[in-house]
């Protein structure tokens, strides 16, 4: 079974195929997604967004037909710097925790308040930086792009994506289920 991750590099690389025979926006929508997507799997995920910025720049310079595509740039430009302005957040939070520290004049001749001071930061740091894998690029409504599967050959993709069910079937499930129990 794929990985997340490794499904959106095969699909990077099936888009790029693709557009060699046909340049359509969608081609373009669909390579940005799986370049943010793959991105979002990484440790660092600042760094990935900005690849994928680039990359996706790469892809779609020179051409008449990546209006969309930079659209969803533009979107992953913005989660970058939000992401970027919650990093700077976070670093004088634990900056603030650390001169708190300092100031209250905690006796620097004892190991083990040293050590209890820099696990506190150490713990402080993770969690205030655990959420990087967490970051969502749900804004993207790109055609034909799910986890794992990439159907870029319907171009009825996205209407399909937006299709909702008939909220008569939802409540005949939920009257059959309460005529079971």
């Amino acid at each position: 079974m794929l990985t997340k991750r490794k499904a959106y590099k095969e699909a990077i690389a099936e888009f790029k195929k693709a557009l060699k025979l046909n340049k359509a926006a969608d081609f373009y929508n669909n390579l940005g997604c799986a370049y943010t997507e793959y991105g979002k799997g990484s440790a660092i995920s600042l760094i990935s967004f900005l690849n994928a910025q680039n990359n996706f720049k790469k892809a779609t310079q020179g051409r008449n037909t990546y209006v969309e595509a930079h659209k969803h740039l533009t979107s992953v430009g913005e989660l970058f710097n939000n992401e970027l302005k919650l990093v700077l957040f976070r670093i004088f939070i634990i900056l603030f925790v650390v001169l708190s520290i300092e100031l209250f004049g905690l006796s620097k001749d004892n190991g083990f308040e040293i050590t209890l001071i820099l696990t506190g930061v150490a713990i402080l740091g993770i969690v205030l930086f655990s959420d990087f894998m967490k970051i969502r690029i749900k804004s993207l409504g790109i055609p034909g792009v799910v986890e794992v599967e990439f159907e870029y050959e319907k171009p009825k993709a996205r209407k399909e994506a937006f299709q909702f069910a008939d909220p008569g079937q939802y409540f005949e499930l939920v009257e059959t289920e309460e005529a079971t129990i």
